[in-house]
């Protein structure tokens, strides 16, 4: 079974408790949310998640940040990049990302799933390119490249569809696919209220335009 930490809405912690029931019972915990960024070439690499039925559609995977979990109980954040080698299949040190804050979220996603969520977030910032990620098919179906301005453009509403590069693995061979996507193949809940995509873009853009790190936040 998979325990979490959890808190008060005030960030105090006050116990441990299984995850099933920790969003049954809407406790507070914390989670990692990394996009990883490429700053010379300017693209930023998005996940769609393989659904239960492993039918990958544009309704049922929704494009989302690169790498996202739950930081299990007792975990530090050092320890919590694990999420990243179990997605991307690579090794990184907390030293490599660059922390951009603590996003406290609530969210009713069903009657027996709350999300009540203290994210750290994180850019992780890699020379790497779309050809040269892995993607294990399991936990990430698809890994999305996108260009890092015309995202932006697609969010401050200038441009209503862009052009992605999909990687994915068919039997044991990669494929990588273009597609248009438009904001209706991301996640609606990051778009309203505090419109995280576009913070988290700015974020990206501010990095990869040279900026001290230590001043950039989601």
């Amino acid at each position: 079974m998979e325990y979490l930490d959890i808190y008060t809405d005030k960030f105090k912690h006050i116990g441990i408790c299984e995850k099933k029931e920790c969003h049954t019972k809407g406790y507070w915990h914390k989670v990692i949310t990394v996009l990883a960024i490429n700053p010379k070439l300017r693209k930023v690499f998005f996940q769609r998640k393989r659904p239960k039925d492993n039918i990958i559609t544009d309704n049922n995977a929704l494009l989302d940040f690169t790498v996202g979990g739950h930081i299990q109980a007792g975990e530090t954040e050092e320890q919590s990049v694990r999420e990243i080698k179990e997605e991307l299949l690579e090794d990184v040190m907390l030293s490599q990302l660059v922390f951009l804050g603590i996003r406290q979220t609530a969210a009713t996603v069903t009657e027996n799933y709350i999300a009540n969520e203290f994210q750290y977030v994180y850019l992780y910032p890699s020379d790497k390119t779309l050809e040269e990620y892995e993607v294990n098919g399991e936990e990430i179906a698809r890994l999305v490249e996108v260009d890092l301005e015309e995202a932006l453009e697609l969010f401050y509403d200038e441009k209503s569809e862009i052009t992605a590069r999909e990687k994915f693995l068919d039997g044991e061979n990669y494929v990588i696919n273009e597609k248009k996507i438009t904001k209706k193949n991301f996640m609606e809940c990051y778009q309203i209220i505090d419109e995280f995509y576009k913070r988290v873009l700015i974020a990206a853009k501010r990095y990869s335009d040279g900026e001290d790190k230590k001043y950039i936040m989601w």
